[in-house]
């Protein structure tokens, strides 16, 4: 576990501070413009990112935990961020 720690640390604060900001903000937007149920949705693409990469990375133990995490906000962002475009454009 030593040896994972930095990684760790680094990955839980990509997550913390450069991704999951942004969900909030979309999150916002979306709420704002009526679109609710887009939220459901993306709140599923989520839960399913979070599962496959999890099932990808468990092998890598807390570490794989934390990059699922990563990935699962990376493309919660994205599709929300394409929603927002929608919303807004």
């Amino acid at each position: 576990m030593g040896d994972v720690w930095p990684q760790l640390v680094l990955v839980a604060v990509l997550v913390a501070y450069c991704i999951a900001p942004f969900s909030g903000l979309f999150r916002s937007i979306l709420a704002s413009t009526g679109r609710m149920w887009w939220q459901l949705a993306h709140s599923v693409i989520w839960g399913v990112a979070l599962l496959v990469a999890f099932g990808a990375l468990s092998a890598r133990g807390a570490l794989g935990l934390a990059l699922s995490y990563l990935v699962a906000y990376a493309v919660v962002v994205l599709t929300q961020g394409i929603s927002v475009w929608g919303a807004l454009g």
